[in-house]
């Protein structure tokens, strides 16, 4: 294999190196290829991949190469050249190579932090660019291998470059809205060349005496196509070229996609994204309009519905104003053309294996338009061809498919050795150490493990398919996860089978979300050493799904629960199947997996129950008191008295009920030891009046006597007396 490296643009940071023959790109890169231009058959686009075929038989694929959208590409392709330099390979819009670019320093093709090409900057002003970060980027690669050392002395100290053009390259170059006009900045009284990527001068001009010129083209720079700009000093110094491309778009999208329903009714299609879709009668008449999707979907309702055998058409016109060709609709008629196949052809050039729509129609033309091979997809799309006519080395082919209603294909153009198919998911599994990955794949295609992105092992399949691959790091235990994918020749990669190790580990210990009192019409979170009157509180906890999780209160066991169907966040929610005591709890949980394997005990969640509020003596209040004695009940903190009430029959019961306060007083015995009896002889001294004087005075004279007579109650008779029940006689 061809090693390759791929830098960004942006800093110059090596995104993949390696011995590959295929690289996903997600951001502008410099793609360095280890083989000299002349190594190379040939370069081609398919979709948003770039097809690279080397004489020695090899394929190498970078994909998303290009933008499918506008077909131009934000990365740069270089290759080495014998003299310890680069060439640039330049593509049109169509994505065909049209020539290359003779390059000092690959570093002109980076960026800076201002998103300006580097080369608008002296090398060595710059710390992102300096001899010691290119080499730790990993960007000066082995002779041995056809790469060289970019254009710094090796023996450099300083990181100074070293071989500096004498003319600098043309900066700020801007390219007019017309297409035409090129404006720019160099060196003052320069001669400006402009140039196409085969070295023809197509432009030339003079800078003024501040450096700046302007240059009218021949004819517009368009579609992503590009230009060089050199400078050249009055020694005759030229400098290198500094690129223009022409953004300005004039190819017309595809045309569009469309299917009518059979009623006529509804339009369905898809086309080039935020196109405008334009719909027309049969006579040219347009019917309405509608914008197309950022992903290009689009549809529209006739009213009424268009069903007359004429039909109508649909035309798709791009941002930039470019109209697509007409697609015909026909109410109840497949319109829509079937997509190119993928296709393998062997390297003889004698069968063509593929899938496309099934039951289409499958016909092979040579390079003169002769049919050299026909064939039918059957119901899962797959076809095989036998070839008239093999297609030798230098020879291509192009395959169309056609479906039943008479839609075909864009032609598709092959040759022997062309491979678009990718292969079957490999089979794989761990050893018990988690130190290798045995498994089977398309015979031939290169396994590659991963994990977190990077590669822990590769290897090859045999003539059967079977491979043993060693990794490292190892896959410890089964939470440890990899990807194993088969890559065949041509570069296209199979769908990656998920792998992990073998080992089980017990689980994580529980973890409290929170805990609730629901026993109400509200639901209230109980927080950490609160109280709360629900005795049986809701627990949201963080556990594994289907695992045993035994629940601790102080110390002690009181229930085991099997966990069901936890959350996205692995929550799940119970209720305990016990009532608990008034007092404190301290709530810990253990969890057991499916395997047997126990967490640890998780940190303890501690509140207090408390009996439930019950009504005050104030809601109890004898008339007769006017309020008094509840003042002074209040003081002593008697708010209601229960009183058990025992009922003697065949079965036993017992029953509480709340009795006010002076009615128990005139129950309560006068002995001179009955605290109740001390109480009612402290407050008996004056009548009860109605005179609001008269009750403060009786009020006062209340708390003061209370005072002299009432003990300590953290150790009276009182303090007994409110911690009892008394029955009803």
């Amino acid at each position: 294999m061809t090693r390759i490296i791929v830098a960004s643009k942006e800093g110059l940071d090596v995104l993949q190196d390696g011995q590959l023959n295929k690289v996903v790109l997600n951001q502008p890169a410099i793609i360095q290829i280890g083989v000299s231009q002349k190594d190379i058959a040939s370069m081609e686009k398919q979709g948003g991949s770039l097809i690279i075929h080397l004489k020695n038989g090899e394929t190498l694929v970078l994909e998303n190469f290009f933008n499918e959208v506008t077909n131009t590409t934000d990365h740069s392709l270089v290759f080495p050249t014998e003299h310890g330099k680069f060439v640039e390979a330049q593509f049109d819009a169509q994505g065909k190579v049209i020539g290359y670019t003779g390059l000092n320093h690959v570093t002109d093709l980076a960026y800076t932090s201002t998103s300006q090409p580097a080369s608008t900057m002296a090398v060595d002003d710059s710390p992102t660019f300096s001899m010691g970060n290119v080499l730790k980027a990993g960007l000066a690669v082995l002779a041995a291998e056809g790469l060289y050392l970019w254009a710094f002395d090796k023996d450099d100290k300083d990181d100074s470059p070293i071989d500096l053009p004498n003319t600098a390259k043309p900066t700020e170059l801007k390219l007019a809205d017309d297409a035409v006009t090129v404006t720019g900045k160099a060196e003052a009284n320069a001669k400006i060349y402009i140039k196409d990527l085969n070295g023809n001068v197509v432009a030339s001009g003079n800078t003024d005496a501040s450096g700046n010129f302007t240059i009218k083209l021949d004819k517009p720079l368009t579609d992503g196509n590009k230009l060089n700009v050199f400078a050249q000093n009055g020694g005759g110094k030229e400098s290198t070229g500094a690129a223009i491309t022409g953004i300005k778009d004039t190819i017309a999208p595809d045309a569009p996609q469309a299917q009518l329903s059979e009623d006529g009714s509804i339009l369905d299609g898809k086309t080039e994204p935020d196109a405008k879709v334009l719909i027309y009668d049969a006579s040219g008449t347009l019917l309405g309009t509608v914008t197309a999707s950022p992903q290009g979907k689009f549809s529209y309702k006739f009213t009424p519905p268009l069903t007359n055998e004429e039909g109508g058409k649909v035309v798709a016109v791009d941002k930039a104003g470019n109209e697509s060709e007409a697609t015909p609709i026909f109410a109840g008629k497949d319109t829509i053309p079937p997509d190119a196949p993928l296709v393998e052809v062997n390297k003889e050039g004698t069968v063509v294996e593929g899938k496309a729509e099934a039951n289409a129609k499958v016909q092979i033309k040579d390079a003169d338009g002769k049919v050299i091979g026909t064939g039918t997809a059957n119901a899962q799309g797959e076809f095989k061809i036998t070839l008239s006519s093999a297609l030798k080395e230098s020879q291509k082919a192009t395959i169309i498919v056609e479906d039943a209603a008479g839609n075909t294909s864009k032609p598709l153009e092959i040759k022997s050795g062309y491979d678009t198919i990718a292969p079957d998911k490999p089979t794989a599994q761990v050893n018990a150490e988690g130190t290798s990955v045995t498994g089977t794949a398309e015979a031939n295609a290169k396994i590659q493990i991963t994990k977190d992105n990077k590669v822990i092992g590769s290897g090859v399949a045999d003539e059967n398919g079977k491979f043993t691959i060693t990794i490292s790091p190892a896959l410890n235990t089964i939470k440890d996860t990899a990807s194993v994918s088969a890559i065949d020749a041509s570069g296209n990669s199979s769908v990656s089978l998920e792998i992990h190790g073998t080992k089980d580990t017990p689980p994580d210990k529980p973890v409290f979300n929170r805990v609730d009192n629901d026993n109400g019409t509200t639901v209230k979170v109980i927080t950490a050493n609160s109280e709360t009157d629900d005795s049986t509180p809701k627990f949201t906890v963080k556990v594994e799904p289907n695992a045993t999780l035994t629940i601790y209160d102080n110390g002690v066991a009181i229930s085991i629960l099997k966990v069901g169907q936890v959350d996205a966040n692995s929550y799940w929610s119970f209720t305990l199947d016990k009532n608990l005591a008034v007092g404190k709890h301290t709530i810990t949980l253990i969890q057991t997996d499916a395997a047997g394997l126990t967490s640890e005990e998780s940190t303890s969640f501690t509140f207090y129950v408390v009996a439930p509020k019950v009504a005050s003596t104030s809601e109890v209040v004898s008339s007769d008191v006017n309020e008094v004695v509840p003042s002074v009940a209040d003081s002593v903190g008697l708010n209601t008295l229960k009183l058990a009430q025992t009922t003697t029959n065949e079965t036993t019961s017992q029953q509480q009920k709340s009795v006010a306060l002076d009615d128990l007083l005139k129950s309560s015995s006068t002995d001179a030891s009955d605290p109740i009896a001390k109480i009612l002889s402290a407050t008996d001294s004056k009548p009860v009046v109605n005179e609001q004087s008269e009750v403060n005075n009786t009020a006062s004279d209340v708390t003061t006597n209370l005072e002299q007579l009432l003990p300590n109650t953290t150790s009276s008779a009182l303090s007994n007396l409110l911690d009892q029940t008394y029955s009803v006689v």
